[in-house]
């Protein structure tokens, strides 16, 4: 039986990324502290992510034991809650503190170190690192900076603003201090904010992760997986750092197409169903509810208190769907749209053309993902 007992745990999701995995992993093995175990939680990758990840602990005697991959099976969309619970549920019983990562992030070689002395201060808080957005950079050029100028090379790369959107993906310094979230180098551990949440990097008690529940596996796609887990960390009360010397860069890629916002609508759409089922207060469920793009079809189904009218009669009569809010309309095409929505015949309203007025008209509901209008079955995992 091996002697080696780690306390720190990173879990690292994955799919088609070994070459933004194998950076990751080679920076983490210059981690000044060396008390932890890394799990990489591969969700169906076709590229030679395992391969990598078996040669790299075979050929390398430091990840012997620090290297755990588990294989989430073939890929059937995009699941990052599920690889975040598998990898989780992979860390030795010895981990106390977990530690969140993306394939795109690269912690400072002191993080850990950091990491550990604030949970022995605060062993009930969430800590969150300062997360700059790197420009556009390959990674032989990453890696000669490291090993010329240090992490200070790539820090003073970030250009010094906000990040802002370039290509389709952010460049910048740490978005959440628009939301409010402060680094200082001696924090006092405050409330969390769903917005404040990323866990592309950043640390929290094991416990604490699985009295949650931990991650939604119902979502699939791209799209507030994170904000779920932080919104529920809010309700529980969680208290968070933000830690000005724990320093994480995001590696540039390319971002997601334009299904993934759409995905992500439908995330969203979900999550305020849940947490009305879970009854959640109104604040926590209003972050979500405006951001949602009422042009989808989903927003307007009956359990979220949408009103369904008929206006005028025979082959001129026209459908519309009216949200709890009054503020949005959508024309529904037809009476199979009836049953997606939630609803049936006897629920259309008879109505004058002036129950419209004041609604915004979004146009005419259609399938953008063309997955069929069999969408809205009650959603599974209400209870988190």
């Amino acid at each position: 039986m091996s002697d080696f007992q780690p306390t720190i745990g990173i879990v690292i999701p994955t799919h088609d990324r070994r070459v933004n995995l194998q950076l990751c992993l080679s920076v983490l093995h210059m981690q000044s502290k060396q008390d932890f175990v890394v799990v990489v939680a591969d969700d169906g990758s076709t590229d030679d992510t395992r391969w990598f990840i078996v040669e790299t602990i075979e050929r390398n005697e430091f990840w012997q034991e620090r290297l755990i991959y588990v294989n989430g099976g073939p890929q059937r969309g995009v699941r990052t809650g599920r690889a975040r619970n598998i990898g989780t549920a992979a860390l030795p019983p010895s981990v106390k503190l977990l530690i969140q990562l993306d394939t795109d992030i690269l912690l400072v070689h002191t993080a850990l170190d950091s990491f550990w002395k604030w949970y022995e201060r605060h062993p009930d808080a969430v800590m969150l690192p300062q997360i700059d957005w790197m420009p556009q950079m390959d990674e032989p050029t990453i890696r000669n900076i490291l090993l010329t100028e240090g992490f200070s090379g790539l820090y003073a790369r970030v250009p010094d603003e906000i990040a802002q959107r370039v290509d389709g993906t952010y460049v910048g310094r740490e978005l959440r201090i628009a939301h409010g979230l402060v680094y200082t180098s001696d924090p006092q551990p405050e409330p969390i904010r769903a917005e404040w949440y990323l866990p592309g990097a950043m640390g929290l008690p094991l416990d604490l992760y699985w009295s949650l529940g931990g991650s939604d596996e119902v979502m699939r796609g791209y799209g507030f997986q994170d904000s779920d887990f932080g919104t529920r960390l809010v309700h529980a009360g969680a208290r968070c750092l933000a830690l000005s010397e724990i320093w994480a860069g995001h590696v540039w890629h390319p971002s997601g197409s334009d299904g993934h916002l759409i995905t992500a609508q439908r995330n969203v759409d979900y999550l305020i169903r849940k947490y009305q089922r879970m009854g959640l207060p109104a604040e926590l469920i209003d972050f979500y509810d405006i951001r949602c793009d009422w042009a989808h079809w989903w927003h307007y189904n009956r359990e979220r208190g949408t009103t369904l009218v008929r206006i005028g009669e025979g082959e001129t009569a026209e459908l519309w769907a009216i949200n709890r809010a009054r503020t949005h309309r959508l024309q529904v095409p037809d009476e199979t749209w009836v049953r997606a929505l939630g609803f049936s015949e006897r629920d259309i309203t008879p109505a004058s053309a002036d129950v419209l007025e004041g609604c915004t008209s979004v146009g005419v509901a259609y399938d953008p993902l063309g997955d069929g209008l069999d969408y809205l079955p009650p959603p599974r995992g209400s209870e988190q």
